[in-house]
């Protein structure tokens, strides 16, 4: 009798004994009845800025790994960056980010162009290298959220596709979290 119950309470109804029971369900479920298919993230390929400007166009929710490397002569530097857009929608899309990995290693190819010009290469400043190695290990693991509209979104991946990066990127999109931090060279002046 319990079991009957439950199905009527679920919107079942049982016909039969309490040895066999045959079950119907209703038919017509309302469409706000059944259970909305989660949306599936887009996941962009490792420094696929198209794949990411085309889903910030709309907000649609995706990640983008971007890889960025960057010869200083003697030093080449590697960042890696997680992205992601969680939705939110056209006015108000949401902009996640992370510092997954930065570093510095030397720039063997440089070094040898050196030796071979017989060129001594300059000296190193430890005390600066030293604090450009802690920044870059301290900045690992820090996040942000920022609030885009679309378009605006879709437009700075796209000068960031060309490029062209600026110090105001971020201004006006009530950025927050471990990443926005003075010592990443965030001030108040940059993000408001």
């Amino acid at each position: 009798m319990i079991s009957a119950a439950i199905l009527l309470i679920s919107g079942c109804s049982a016909v039969g004994d309490a040895d066999t029971v045959s079950m119907t369900t209703p038919k017509n479920i309302p469409a706000a009845a059944k259970t909305p298919k989660e949306e599936t993230p887009v996941k962009c390929d490792e420094n696929d800025l198209d794949c990411f400007i085309a889903a910030a166009k709309t907000c649609e929710k995706s990640s983008l790994t971007m890889n960025q490397s960057t010869d200083l002569g003697a030093s080449i530097f590697t960042k890696i960056d997680r992205f992601e857009i969680r939705g939110g929608g056209k006015e108000k899309c949401t902009l996640y980010l992370k510092v997954i990995e930065w570093k510095s290693e030397p720039n063997q190819e440089w070094l040898k162009k050196m030796e071979e010009s017989g060129e001594e290469p300059p000296l190193a400043d430890e005390n600066i290298e030293a604090q450009t190695k802690k920044r870059m290990a301290d900045m690992i693991g820090s996040e942000g959220e920022c609030i885009f509209p679309a378009d605006k979104l879709a437009a700075l991946f796209t000068r960031w596709k060309d490029q062209s990066y600026s110090s105001e990127d971020y201004k006006g999109f009530g950025c927050k979290g471990t990443y926005f931090v003075p010592e990443n060279g965030f001030t108040e002046n940059t993000l408001n």
